[in-house]
């Protein structure tokens, strides 16, 4: 999406909670809109076409999509498709004001998103789709009484909830028991592995391999690729086999061996891949190599390597 289709993006204001589930025919959003509620849609149709952000993506059955407060975006559809989704839009205010004592950062999915920098889509398994849905049809059970008092303040509780479980599926792999309850078997959360993801996978390796020289850290290439960095561990140790720092620490060596052979110094390939120390260098060699540099060199030297 353009600068110009951002400014010419319309207000729309359809109150401070909105749900709806079912399915359009021949779906249309001609402009992009925005509104002050933060929204979640989950899609059970496959092919539909997100715009926002200055980028464009389509969604499969089983996205749950994240668009935050005042953030211009539109959905469309193929004439032909039919879309079928759940749609809750909630205040954010509100959430926040509720877990302001219990020091929680629920709405940061929202808060980051904007700048890529965290999850926009999640694409659920079967077991991780059915809580979701689950939670969505509490809330539809409270939302036509949504003007009740009681209505209104069980429908925010259950948003928070359905927010939680969103935010535990999101870090499922470092969770710890306490982050769990009884309503998910956080053991059967996880994310379905995209083919783009697989390609970017293959775009870090490259792209460690071009800066191995450089400080690389976990926090920094997720920075550079715009990634939530444990979703970044956890897919590229399933894909590799190599945690990412693994993964440094051998193409490190494979440099080292590279810069030996062309006569460096021990003291020059430490102070060049960034290690602590000559003694550090040494040691990750030997433990990697199964000799020591000084070695590694005599042997090829020889032709022994």
């Amino acid at each position: 999406m353009g600068k110009g289709n951002q400014e010419k993006a319309f207000h729309e204001e359809l109150g401070e909670i909105y749900f709806y589930k079912g399915i359009s025919h021949n779906w249309s959003m001609q402009s992009y809109h925005y509104h002050a509620t933060c929204e979640i849609i989950l899609m059970l149709t496959d092919g539909i076409m997100v715009d926002v952000n200055n980028y464009s993506f389509h969604t499969s059955y089983g996205d749950l999509i994240l668009f935050g407060s005042n953030e211009p975006h539109r959905v469309r559809a193929l004439s032909s498709t039919e879309y079928n989704r759940y749609v809750i839009m909630f205040d954010p205010k509100i959430i926040r004001e509720m877990f302001v004592p219990l020091s929680t950062s629920i709405l940061q999915m929202f808060e980051l998103i904007s700048s890529e920098r965290s999850v926009r889509r999640i694409n659920l398994t079967d077991d991780s789709l059915n809580t979701i849905i689950k939670q969505l049809n509490r809330i539809d059970m409270h939302y036509s009484m949504k003007d009740d008092e009681n209505s209104r303040a069980m429908i925010y509780l259950l948003i928070a909830e359905l927010l939680l479980k969103t935010k535990i599926m999101v870090e499922f792999f470092k969770t710890t028991p306490e982050h769990a309850d009884d309503g998910m078997d956080v053991s059967n959360v996880s994310f379905q592995m995209r083919d783009n993801d697989k390609t970017r996978i293959q775009q870090i390796k490259q792209y460690i391999c071009d800066n191995v020289e450089s400080k690389l850290t976990l926090d920094s290439i997720a920075s550079h690729f715009f990634m939530n960095k444990y979703y970044l561990s956890h897919y590229f140790k399933k894909e590799t086999g190599f945690s990412i720092i693994q993964y440094i620490k051998i193409q490190k060596i494979q440099r080292a061996k590279e810069m030996l052979k062309t006569g460096y110094s021990i003291r020059n390939v430490a102070l060049i891949l960034n290690y602590s120390s000559d003694s550090h260098f040494i040691s990750s060699f030997q433990k990697q190599v199964g000799k020591t540099p000084k070695k590694y060199v005599r042997d090829a030297i020889n032709g022994n390597n």
